[in-house]
C-alpha cells in the first residue's frame, strides 16, 4: 500500500477515535437538534407515516416558549425531507424508544428566565436535564441513539473518503495534497462533533461529497449521459435528505455541461454544446424525478415548496448579519460544541484563523497575473471554480437561513466542508518558501493537538453528570449533616497551597432524602457556597446555583440518589493574605428561604479552615528590627502613623520556624513613669492567621490601634 493511502487509513482511525470520544461524552439530546430528529424517527416508527406539516404559533422569543418548543410533542414539530428519518426508523425498528417522552426534559433554566449560556465556562451549557440511566443497558432511547450516532460517524468517514477521492481525481500527481485535505477535516473539532449526533446533516454531507466526487470523476472521464443520470440519482437522494442539497442542481448540472468540452476551452462547437446539454438534462431529470416529489407535495398542499415555514415562523430573526455574526459563524465552524454553547479557549481558534489568513493570501497570490493558477490544467481550473462556486452558494443560502432563524452556526456550511478544505489546502500550497512550509508543519501539529485536547478541555467538564451511580468515592471525607429532604454525606476539597488567583475546588456529595426515609426533595433547591475569612460577614468569593446544577437539579432526584455538586471559588487579588478561609454552605428552597441543618436550627454549615498564602512587602519607611521571639517568630519590622488621637502600629512578623500554639501580641503604651496608658492586645492580624498555622517564610502584617488622650499626647510629643 502506498504511503499516502497508509496516511489516509491512519487519519481515518484518528477520526473514528475522536468521534467516538465526542459521542460518548455528549449526553442524549445535547447534539444540535438531536431531540427533534429522534421525535420524528420515533413517530415514523410508531405511526408508519411521515409527520404532518404544522406551523407552531409559539415563537422562541422567551425562555418558557423555548422550553415548550424543544419539549416532547406528538406529532413532532420538526419538518424536513423524509429520507434520513425513514431510513433511521427502519434501522432502529426493533429498538423500543418508550422512554423518549420521559427523558426529554428541557433544562429548568429556560423557565426561570435565563437560557443556557455561551462561553468557555462549563456551567449551564446543557439544554436538557439528564436523568440517571442514560445508558444502552437501561434506556431504549439511548440504545437507538447509540446506533444512529454510529451511523453518523460512518457517514462522516464517508465525507472524508469522498473528499480524498475528489482531490486524487483532480490532482492524481499530488496524493499528499489529498492527505493534507483529510488532515484538516479530521482535525476540525466541529466537523468531527457534527458527525456524532442523530441528525440528517451527516447523510446530507456524505451525499454532497459523493455528488461532488462523481461530478469531478465524470468530468475527467468524459462520461456519457447515462453516467450523469447516476449522478442525478445521488443528488435526488440528497434533496430528499435536506433542502440545502438543492444547490447541487446548478453546480453538478454545470459540471455535466462543461464535461463535454474536455480540456478545451468553451467554444462555439455545436456538437460539444449538444452533448453538454444532453448530459445536464439527463442529470437534472433524474435528480428531479428522484427528489422533487416531496417539494411538489409541499407546494401543492401547503404553498411552501421548501417546507421551511415551520422553522422560520418559530424563530427570532437577526436584525442584520454583521461582523459579530460572521465571527460566531467562523467560531462555530471550528469549535462550538453542543448547541453551539460550548466555546473553546482562544488558543484553539488561533491556528484556524492563521490558516485562513495564509490560505486566502495564497489564493489571491495564485490568481494574480503570473500566478500558479494559470499553470493548472483546464480541468483543475474548472474543478477549483466549481468548488469555489458551490461554497459561495452555500454561504448565500447560509446567510439567508441564519438571518431568518437567528442561528449563525458554522456547521450549516459543512455540506461544502470538502470544497472549503480543498480550497484552503490549495491556497496554503501556494507558499513556496522554506520558512513558511516549516511554519505550516508546526501549524498542522498545533491543529492536531487542539483536536486531541478539546474533548477533554471543553466537552467533558460541561457534560459531566453530577449523579453518582457508584455512591461516595473512597477519597471523600465522610460526614453526615442533615438538611430538609437532603443531607451532606461527604466532600472532597482541593485547598492545598492556595494563593491569590487560585481556585478552591470542592466536590460536595449530597444524598436525597431524610435519614431513614426514602424521599426525594421534589423541588429546585439552590445551593450557596461562600468563601470567607475570620469575619463571617465579609465574603471573599461566592457561588450560588441549583443543587445538582442544571444537568441534574434536585427537583428530579430520586430517593437515596448520591449527587456530586462541584464548586470552584476563585480567590481574588484583593483578598487579605496570609489568612485562613472557611467555606460556608447554605441551602435555599424555591422561595429563597434558608433551610436549616440538623436539630440546632443553624442555616450555615462551615468547612475549613484552609491557609491562603501570599507575599507581604515590608514598606521602605518601616523600622527594621529582626528581633527573634521564641524559636519560630521574628519581629522583622514596625511602622508607626498618627491619625488624630489614634496611633497606628503596623508590626511585620516573619515565620522562621514552626510555632506550637497560638501566640497573642501585647501592645502596651507606657509613660515616663512606666505606667500603662493605653494598650491593644490580641492575636496577630486580629486572629485571621493564628501563629500555629504559620509556615516558614510567611510575613504577616499585624495592625494595632492605640487611642491617645491627655498624658499620652504629651508623651508622643
Amino acid at each position: 500500500m502506498s504511503g499516502h493511502r497508509v496516511a489516509l487509513c491512519v487519519l481515518l482511525g484518528l477520526y473514528a477515535a475522536l468521534a467516538c470520544l465526542v459521542a460518548l461524552t455528549t449526553p442524549l439530546f445535547e447534539s444540535p437538534d438531536e431531540s427533534s430528529h429522534l421525535q420524528v424517527i420515533d413517530f415514523i416508527r410508531r405511526e408508519r407515516r411521515l409527520p404532518p406539516y404544522q406551523v407552531p404559533t409559539v415563537r422562541a422569543s422567551t425562555g418558557p416558549s423555548m422550553a415548550w418548543l424543544i419539549s416532547y410533542h406528538d406529532p413532532p414539530l420538526y419538518y424536513a425531507p423524509p429520507l434520513y428519518h425513514t431510513l433511521a426508523a427502519l434501522l432502529t425498528s426493533q429498538i423500543p424508544m418508550d422512554d423518549l417522552s420521559e427523558r426529554l426534559i428541557p433544562s429548568p433554566s429556560w423557565e426561570q428566565g435565563y437560557s443556557p449560556s455561551r462561553g468557555t465556562d462549563p456551567w449551564n451549557k446543557n439544554v436538557f436535564v439528564h436523568l440517571p440511566g442514560e445508558t444502552v443497558t437501561e434506556s431504549g432511547t439511548a440504545r437507538a441513539t447509540a446506533v444512529l450516532r454510529s451511523v453518523s460517524i460512518l457517514l462522516g468517514a464517508g465525507v472524508i473518503v469522498f473528499t480524498y477521492g475528489a482531490v486524487i481525481t483532480v490532482w492524481p500527481q499530488r496524493p499528499w495534497m489529498a492527505v493534507a485535505v483529510v488532515l484538516w477535516l479530521v482535525c476540525n473539532p466541529q466537523f468531527v462533533a457534527s458527525h456524532t449526533g442523530v441528525s440528517n446533516d451527516p447523510l446530507t454531507n456524505a451525499l454532497f461529497g459523493a455528488s461532488m466526487l462523481l461530478m469531478l470523476y465524470q468530468m475527467r472521464s468524459d462520461a456519457s449521459w447515462l453516467h450523469w443520470t447516476g449522478s442525478g440519482i445521488v443528488v435526488g437522494l440528497a434533496m430528499l435528505t435536506k433542502q440545502s442539497a438543492l444547490m447541487l442542481l446548478p453546480i453538478v448540472g454545470l459540471g455535466a455541461f462543461l464535461s463535454a468540452y474536455g480540456e478545451r476551452g468553451l467554444s462555439r462547437d455545436v456538437n460539444s454544446a449538444k452533448r453538454g446539454l444532453t448530459r445536464a438534462t439527463a442529470f437534472s431529470v433524474a435528480a428531479i424525478l428522484v427528489g422533487g416529489g416531496w417539494y411538489l407535495m409541499n407546494l401543492t398542499g401547503y404553498g411552501d415548496a421548501l417546507g421551511t415555514r415551520p422553522h422560520f415562523d418559530i424563530q427570532v430573526p437577526l436584525a442584520n448579519f454583521g461582523w459579530r455574526e460572521a465571527w460566531h459563524t467562523l467560531q462555530s465552524y471550528w469549535a462550538a460544541f453542543g448547541w453551539a454553547l460550548i466555546t473553546a479557549p482562544w488558543w484553539a481558534y488561533a491556528p484556524w484563523c492563521i490558516a485562513i489568513g495564509l490560505a486566502v493570501s495564497g489564493l489571491a497570490k495564485a490568481l494574480l497575473p503570473g500566478g500558479s493558477y494559470r499553470t493548472e490544467s483546464v480541468f483543475s481550473r474548472r474543478a477549483l471554480g466549481l468548488l469555489a462556486l458551490v461554497f459561495a452558494m452555500n454561504c448565500v443560502a447560509f446567510v439567508r437561513w441564519a438571518s431568518a432563524t437567528g442561528a449563525p452556526y458554522g456547521r450549516l456550511l459543512f455540506p461544502t466542508a470538502g470544497a472549503v478544505t480543498v480550497l484552503l489546502v490549495w491556497g496554503l500550497a501556494q507558499w513556496r518558501s522554506v520558512w513558511v512550509r516549516r511554519s505550516l508543519l508546526g501549524l498542522a501539529g498545533w491543529v492536531g493537538l487542539v483536536a486531541l485536547l478539546l474533548p477533554w478541555v471543553s466537552l467533558r467538564p460541561a457534560f459531566r453528570s453530577p449523579y453518582r451511580s457508584e455512591g461516595l468515592p473512597a477519597s471523600a471525607t465522610i460526614v453526615e449533616v442533615q438538611a430538609e429532604h437532603v443531607r451532606l454525606v461527604g466532600y472532597e476539597i482541593d485547598a492545598d497551597a492556595l494563593v491569590r488567583g487560585d481556585r478552591l475546588a470542592a466536590v460536595l456529595y449530597w444524598r436525597s432524602g431524610m435519614e431513614g426515609e426514602r424521599r426525594s426533595p421534589g423541588e429546585l433547591l439552590s445551593f450557596s457556597a461562600q468563601l470567607r475569612g475570620i469575619d463571617p460577614t465579609r465574603r471573599i468569593a461566592d457561588d450560588t446555583r441549583w443543587l445538582g446544577g442544571t444537568l441534574y437539579p434536585s427537583a428530579y432526584w430520586r430517593a437515596e440518589d448520591v449527587v456530586a455538586h462541584r464548586v470552584a471559588l476563585e480567590i481574588p487579588e484583593w483578598a487579605p493574605v496570609p489568612a485562613l478561609v472557611w467555606l460556608d454552605l447554605k441551602l435555599l428552597d424555591e422561595s429563597n428561604v434558608l433551610l436549616t441543618y440538623g436539630t440546632g436550627g443553624e442555616d450555615t454549615l462551615s468547612l475549613g479552615p484552609w491557609r491562603v498564602r501570599g507575599v507581604v512587602a515590608i514598606p521602605d519607611q518601616a523600622v527594621r528590627l529582626g528581633a527573634r521571639l521564641g524559636p519560630g517568630i521574628e519581629l522583622a519590622a514596625y511602622d508607626l502613623a498618627l491619625e488624630g488621637n489614634r496611633l497606628l502600629i503596623d508590626l511585620y512578623w516573619r515565620a522562621v520556624g514552626i510555632t506550637e500554639g497560638d501566640a497573642t501580641v501585647f501592645v502596651h503604651l507606657l509613660n515616663d513613669a512606666g505606667d500603662l496608658v493605653a494598650q491593644d492586645d490580641g492575636q496577630p492580624a486580629e486572629g485571621a492567621y493564628p501563629t500555629s498555622w504559620w509556615l516558614e517564610g510567611d510575613v504577616v502584617r499585624d495592625r494595632h490601634e492605640v487611642r491617645l488622650a491627655g498624658e499620652g499626647d504629651a508623651l508622643l510629643r
